[in-house]
């Protein structure tokens, strides 16, 4: 009991005073503000952590829809190209043009 109480100032003093109350209870009650803090930094930090993963999880989400968004553009646009490219393409091909005359 004497190393109890070395260990927790105080304590001998109200054991002497109040022999009634368990000596458990007192010193847990004397580290309370202590055990609320820890508790209230810890649950505070879990809580940051997490809106900060999600916002980094919805970033990267967004930045994945645009460069996808990007790449269909630019396949659409090369596509366009391509067909632009050929309706425009008018010289005429071999089987186009008529076999010359034999006779001239």
């Amino acid at each position: 009991m004497i190393l109890a109480c070395r260990r927790v100032p105080g304590i001998l003093e109200h054991r002497l005073s109040h022999p009634d109350q368990d000596l458990d209870a007192l010193a847990m009650s004397e580290h309370l503000p202590i055990v609320l803090i820890e508790l209230v930094l810890v649950f505070g930090g879990v809580l940051l952590f997490a809106v900060w993963q999600l916002r980094s999880v919805k970033r990267d989400q967004e930045k994945t829809r645009a460069e996808r968004a990007a790449r269909e553009a630019a396949a659409a646009a090369a596509a366009a190209q391509a067909a632009d490219a050929k309706a425009a393409d008018t010289t005429p091909k071999a089987a186009d043009t008529p076999p010359p005359a034999a006779g001239r």
